[in-house]
């Protein structure tokens, strides 16, 4: 596994790159046994330091977990807690899945990112946009709210398992979760 460490607007010392790259090997040895690859990005917001971790479970799947503190090594363990949780959650509910599930399917479409400039200074930059082409699964509910809940997206859409329609769930501001099933009229 490729495991990158790199700092934005900032030098990451050798000592904090060793610690994140140790961190992250044991928790993927522990839940996972084998993952595509990671990548740690720190960063300074005012007085704290900002630890974005991202890890590559499959072609389809990522884990994205973020932590802050004024101590660059206790933002990553914050990262690092998520990071744990999540793939704790998510190899439970996939072994669950596995015992009776059927194969998924995959649809590709296009997906459009985009990220505006965390850079106070720069107000008047334009945001960035790219496609690119994203596989839709086949999932039920609360396999997609696992994905949701796992990946840190706002929303996910998916083929139901159950009408085969296009659904979406998606994180309401009031921190629950909304479910979409798009039916055509």
């Amino acid at each position: 596994m490729t495991i990158r460490v790199s700092g934005k607007h900032m030098e990451v010392g050798e000592s904090l790159s060793d610690h994140a790259q140790v961190a992250i090997n044991e928790i993927v040895k522990k839940y996972m046994g084998h993952v595509l690859e990671s990548h740690v990005v720190f960063s300074k917001d005012h007085h704290n330091f900002l630890a974005d971790v991202q890890v590559h479970i499959s072609h389809h799947f990522v884990v994205n977990c973020h932590g802050k503190d004024s101590d660059p090594y206790k933002a990553l363990s914050e990262a690092l807690n998520k990071l744990e949780i999540r793939i704790k959650k998510y190899k439970n509910r996939l072994q669950a899945r596995k015992r009776g599930a059927e194969k998924v399917d995959f649809i590709e479409i296009s997906k459009y990112i985009i990220e505006d400039s965390h850079d106070d200074h720069e107000k008047e930059t334009p945001v960035t946009i790219a496609e690119l082409n994203t596989p839709i699964e086949t999932l039920t509910v609360s396999e997609a709210v696992m994905r949701l809940e796992v990946t840190d997206y706002p929303m996910l859409v998916f083929k139901s398992a159950v009408h085969k329609r296009f659904n979406v769930v998606y994180k309401r501001p009031d921190g629950n979760i909304g479910w979409m099933d798009l039916k055509a009229d």
